[in-house]
């Protein structure tokens, strides 16, 4: 591989990191501002630039072909650039798990919500002697009968 290929692929391999790292922080402002219509819209823009950087070409075959290069200074560029996106596909995988967490912790505090407009019990709402918690008060019963 020629270095001007290496140079291309190394620009779409960051160029496809970079539009991730948009993505992420555009799905975390959706999860934080519950924007549904932008969580839908970056879910599918984050499994097409997935899909994108998915190629065989950005991984061992790319660094070898850069470790090949007999120019030290083109080389040891390359081999920098090549690790500064590995970097930041890194932190784009930390974002999209902190995404994750996001949006499990909304998902829990619709359906508490949900449970107690229905009166469902939910865990951690009986005594230790295993009680529901609040029947002599009439806390058992749900929002829509009290």
């Amino acid at each position: 591989m020629h270095s001007n290929e290496i140079r291309q692929l190394l620009d779409e391999f960051s160029s496809h990191v970079d539009q991730l790292q948009a993505v992420l922080a555009a799905e975390k402002r959706a999860l934080v501002d519950r924007d549904v219509a932008t969580l839908e819209s970056t879910t599918e823009a984050k499994q097409q630039t997935c899909e994108a950087l998915s190629n065989p070409s950005f991984n061992a075959p790319l660094k070898a072909a850069i470790e090949s290069l007999e120019d030290q200074a083109t080389r040891a560029g390359y081999l920098q650039r090549y690790d500064s996106i590995l970097t930041a596909l890194q932190q784009a995988r930390d974002s999209n798990l902190v995404n994750g967490k996001l949006l499990a912790r909304s998902q829990n505090s619709v359906r508490e919500i949900l449970n107690l407009l229905s009166g469902r019990r939910q865990d951690g709402l009986y005594s230790q002697s295993g009680q529901p918690k609040g029947d002599a008060d009439g806390g058992g019963k749900s929002i829509a009968e009290a």
